[in-house]
């Protein structure tokens, strides 16, 4: 892992001899940017400027968002403590769907992708540093994470379980280097709406099962009927066909078989009335999302072309560079809750939206967004997606060149 995992093995996340600092129960991150040597291989300037930009854009803003303290940077990772292992948990999460976001127009093998591991432990904390046991379980779990995924040790599950609105997939217990017992491990669902993806999953397949069962049942009933009475099934089977002059006791609803097979039954269904009350009514049909109308996004285009990108006045974004953004369209207007609980009542967005229909949604996350835009893209036949950060930038530029869009300097208010 770099400096992090050098850093702590050697010494096993004991203190250095010339102190010790004061003890405290906390929840620690540790997060570490997965083939950042390869990165650095192939672009050392470019991988360093964004790395940097992260920490300062995204890193070090949601820890104190979050209620924690940043530790240390280490070139290609970090450490962080919180005392509340919900605020942590939470931040490793805004972390990592913040950096789908900011990865998604890039090339696969460009992505700066972040493993992280949180632990809750009693560690000892230094003015610069922090060491223990506690710092090394949260090592030893963001080495085993998958990039882009949120792994937890069991001590801070059973602190987050039922405070956290997300899913969770226990990954057993793990041995991990310099730690006598196993670690049970989970990986964190962020998404709000995987508890209920899950249980939905879980619940299909009972319902599949029982509905097998039943077929099969069904189906040796049918066999035994059919194997032991073929005179009075044919029959019964033939009573549709009558002549319209047949008195109403010819009805099957008056037949004297105590069990009509399925298929009478299925022509004889009566059609619902007022005068019906015992007839079930039959179930409205279902639109077909083909014959919902979908209330599509007034869109302005954007005659492609390029712009400066980048500052000189921040190391972290030199140097301005020349960004070329091909034609595109974006959204005039905010999505509202109007058009969000459309795709909420198509069953392609997790949740329902609050609010007046014409006011912008609001709480949506980056993966929320992204199921908008897929169920736009279906509903309409068109394509629609997420604008990259070029782009958005390039389109609120409106084509200016001065450092703000109103000029150079600020002014007051």
């Amino acid at each position: 892992m770099g400096e992090i995992r050098n850093f702590r093995s050697g010494n096993n996340g004991d203190p250095p001899s010339h102190g010790v600092g004061p003890r405290r129960l906390a929840a620690i991150i540790v997060g570490d940017i997965a083939s950042y040597s390869r990165l650095m291989q192939a672009d050392e300037e470019g991988t360093h400027v964004r790395v940097k930009r992260i920490e300062r854009d995204l890193i070090r803003p949601s820890i104190v968002e979050h209620h924690g303290s940043l530790v240390k940077t280490t070139g290609d990772g970090f450490i962080a403590i919180f005392d509340s292992p919900v605020e942590a948990v939470r931040c490793s999460i805004v972390i990592q769907q913040n950096l789908i976001g900011r990865n998604a127009s890039l090339p696969r093998d460009t992505r700066i992708e972040y493993r992280i591991g949180v632990n809750l432990g009693d560690v000892i904390v230094e003015s610069d540093d922090i060491y223990g046991d506690g710092v090394n379980i949260a090592s030893r779990i963001e080495g085993i994470a998958e990039p882009g995924q949120v792994y937890i040790s069991g001590a801070i599950y059973e602190q987050i379980k039922h405070k956290v609105v997300c899913g969770y997939e226990s990954l057993g217990d793990r041995k991990v280097k310099n730690i006598t017992d196993p670690v049970r491990v989970y990986r964190v669902l962020a998404d709000a709406d995987a508890v209920g993806k899950t249980k939905g999953r879980r619940e299909n397949i009972l319902i599949f099962l029982l509905s097998l069962t039943l077929l099969v049942i069904a189906t040796g009933v049918l066999w035994y009927l059919l194997a032991q009475a073929p005179g009075k099934v044919s029959e019964q089977a033939a009573l549709p066909a009558a002549s319209p002059n047949a008195s109403p006791n010819a009805s099957p609803a008056a037949s004297p078989s105590p069990q009509p097979p399925p298929r009478e039954g299925a022509a004889q269904r009566p059609q619902p009335s007022p005068s019906s009350a015992s007839s079930p009514p039959s179930p409205a049909p279902v639109p077909s999302p083909s014959t919902v109308p979908v209330r599509e996004p007034e869109m302005v285009a954007i005659r492609g072309g390029s712009f400066a990108m980048g500052s000189n006045d921040d190391p972290t974004e030199r140097p301005v560079h020349q960004v070329t953004v091909r034609p595109f369209s974006i959204g005039k207007y905010p999505v509202t809750v109007q058009e969000w609980n459309e795709c909420a009542a198509a069953k392609a967005c997790g949740f329902t939206a609050i609010g007046k229909d014409d006011a912008p949604v609001s709480n949506v996350s980056w993966t929320d967004a992204q199921q908008y835009a897929a169920y736009l893209a279906q509903a309409t036949k068109k394509t629609y997606r997420l604008p990259s950060e070029a782009e958005w930038e390039y389109a609120a530029r409106g084509g200016t060149q001065t450092k703000y869009w109103w000029g150079d300097k600020l002014q007051p208010g």
